[in-house]
């Protein structure tokens, strides 16, 4: 799942640039975390910085695959909605999200500036518009927010019990900015699986 933002290049900003990083490699391992315990097949993900004309950006990726039948477009598209499939895709993409509230600690949410917000901001949004088209689905005349609801309880629940698995990802994604990290590197250790 793409995210980016953007800094200008000072001593300051270099600060943010960190808390940033941080805090989107932590949102990225709680998407990595879930889809592995979900089942999901994870084929890579990265953190990148690079340079833009208005500063630095921070951006990431996680290839996500589901598992689910490829022998027809049909089969695949039909699974993929299956109410079980929408549950599990919804506590996936909500993880990132999920994690960076639950991982990235109060004393980021004390001391962000307002591109910081601006740009977390901005990260969540993109995965919430893809949670509610999940759970919009998977509820169909059901009671969205109770759909909702339990997803996120399931997610939470799901990442209390692997949280050394996210912040060991999110440190190697951080180690190993601007590289690609093989499915070899993101990996449940035997008690995170379970």
């Amino acid at each position: 799942m793409p995210r980016s933002a953007s800094h200008p290049a000072t001593a300051t900003a270099l600060d943010a640039l960190r808390e940033e990083m941080r805090a989107a490699a932590i949102h990225e391992a709680g998407h990595v975390v879930a889809a592995l315990a979900l089942g999901f097949e994870v084929g890579s993900a990265e953190l990148t910085i690079s340079r833009t004309r208005t500063g630095l950006r921070v951006s990431t990726a996680t290839d996500v695959g589901l598992p689910i039948p490829t022998e027809t477009l049909e089969q695949s598209a039909a699974a993929a909605y299956e109410p079980a499939m929408l549950r599990r895709r919804t506590v996936q993409a909500l993880a990132g999200v999920v994690a960076e509230t639950m991982f990235a600690g109060p004393q980021r949410d004390a001391a962000r500036s307002t591109r910081q917000v601006r740009t977390s901001t901005a990260r969540i949004t993109q995965d919430l518009a893809l949670v509610a088209h999940f759970v919009r689905t998977a509820a169909g005349d059901g009671d969205e927010d109770a759909a909702f609801d339990a997803c996120f309880a399931e997610c939470q629940e799901l990442l209390r019990g692997r949280a050394d698995a996210v912040v060991r990802i999110a440190n190697e994604l951080m180690r190993c900015a601007n590289k690609r990290l093989p499915r070899e590197v993101l990996r449940l250790d035997a008690a995170s699986a379970a």
